[in-house]
């Protein structure tokens, strides 16, 4: 069976055919990739339509040598399936948006499609690009994630950067890690541990290049060897957050960034949210590390949930503000996850490298060892007591201790010296170390 009706397909426009030459293959289908998804957002083209004009075109690499006319022609007469199309699950009768974007948009959308100053512009941008290892994938292609195609409202088309994308596909696991973009010395740890100890096995680990959580992440399976994929709101050429520059360029080298925006979008807010949708149907499992009650990590809960996503929230300090949100996932159904090995052993995960490793029993012991008090004081371990609750700042440290609030400052500044507590927002945290 042929994967698309190669009728659609005409002879290469003789003006791109000697200009062509100057560019990779890579490079060509990122040029095409970039003029479709930027023509199909100017004319606010229905989704499912543009998934209809790949498959029939047999993938982005033939958009500027397909007969557009006939394939919109060919939609428009629906009313068998077409025995030369693979992608039966896309033959249907075009919805009332298609219908009406066709029949409202139809001038303005052959002239645009044949404007060849569009592409140029695009041919110009990729060269810009020509020394990073950026790309597009289409629905066609077979390293497109599988995951994403069994979603509501997939992206036709994503742009990504890094040699990553074939193990993203085969590996036997993928597990997006969030939390807050703000989190206490608690959940920095329970981060770290769980982190840690899953970059070690054989999956894939992926976030949101997010400042916080999502960046502690990539951090953390990068320095324990782990592969780590990053989901971004904007493009991939884009550095934001600019903090982030560093982390994003190793996992350019080492994994993969993905984005459904093509190079040179700068993010902004609505895009985050859309996000949200591609880092958890991208993933089989969905870890929820710290999150306050009203959070966008939230939001890619939801749509974990609705896309039949496993969910786990790691439980937190019922006082603590920074732990609503993952406490109300757990009342809501999502798992309790106080031990990374629930994960390890529900799919079975073996260990990338079985020599260079400690045992699985060892590592969490030693993440899980208790801090040492050989050298504080008794005021000291009476002003850990009180945090061990919640976080305080230094009138309620006074309170609690009933000592001269010169003498707390004095206690609290050792302590802080001897990093085991941290101040954030007037408000101090124990570390955890």
């Amino acid at each position: 069976m042929k994967p698309y009706n190669t009728d659609y397909i005409e002879a290469d426009n003789s003006k791109y055919s000697a200009v062509l030459g100057d560019f990779s293959s890579q490079d060509i289908k990122l040029a095409k990739s970039i003029w479709f998804v930027e023509l199909c957002r100017q004319l606010h083209m229905p989704n499912r339509l543009q998934l209809r004009i790949l498959r029939c075109c047999g993938g982005s690499a033939n958009l500027w040598s397909c007969s557009i006319k006939q394939i919109i022609a060919r939609i428009c007469a629906f009313s068998t399936r077409c025995q030369d199309c693979f992608y039966h699950n896309i033959c249907m009768e075009p919805d009332n948006r298609e219908t009406r974007f066709i029949s409202n948009r139809d001038k303005d959308f052959y002239s645009m499609w044949a404007d060849n100053a569009h592409r140029d512009q695009v041919l110009e941008q990729v060269r810009r690009y020509q020394n990073r290892n950026i790309f597009a994938l289409d629905i066609t292609d077979g390293l497109y994630p599988q995951s994403l195609i069994n979603i509501s409202g997939y992206p036709a088309v994503i742009f990504c950067e890094g040699d990553g994308m074939r193990y993203l596909r085969e590996t036997p696991l993928r597990v997006t890690i969030v939390g807050t973009r703000e989190p206490t010395p608690y959940g920095i740890k329970a981060t770290e541990i769980i982190t840690r100890v899953l970059a070690a096995y054989d999956c894939a680990i992926i976030s949101g290049l997010a400042k916080g959580v999502d960046a502690l992440v990539h951090k953390t399976t990068l320095e324990n060897g782990g592969f780590t994929a990053a989901v971004t709101a904007g493009s991939t050429d884009i550095y934001y957050p600019y903090q982030n520059k560093l982390i994003q360029q190793e996992i350019a080298e080492k994994g993969v960034i993905i984005s459904e925006h093509p190079p040179g979008t700068k993010p902004v807010k609505y895009f985050f949210p859309a996000r949200n949708r591609i880092l958890s149907g991208i993933a089989d499992v969905v870890v929820v590390t710290e999150s306050p009650k009203h959070s966008g990590t939230l939001i890619t809960t939801s749509f974990a949930t609705d896309q039949n996503r496993e969910v786990y929230a790691v439980p937190g300090n019922i006082i603590q503000a920074t732990s609503r949100g993952c406490n109300r996932l757990i009342i809501d159904g999502a798992a309790l996850l106080d031990d990374p090995a629930q994960i390890i052993d529900r799919y079975g995960l073996q260990l990338r490298n079985k020599h260079n490793i400690l045992p699985q029993d060892d590592q969490l012991k030693s993440h899980r060892s208790q801090p040492k008090n050989d050298n504080l004081t008794e005021q000291e371990l009476m002003i850990l007591a009180c945090l061990s609750s919640y976080a305080m700042n230094m009138d309620q440290i006074t309170s609690a201790v009933k000592m001269p609030v010169d003498k707390v400052a004095s206690l609290v500044t050792g302590l802080e010296l001897k990093n085991r507590i941290r101040r954030s927002k007037g408000q101090y945290f124990l570390t955890y170390e």
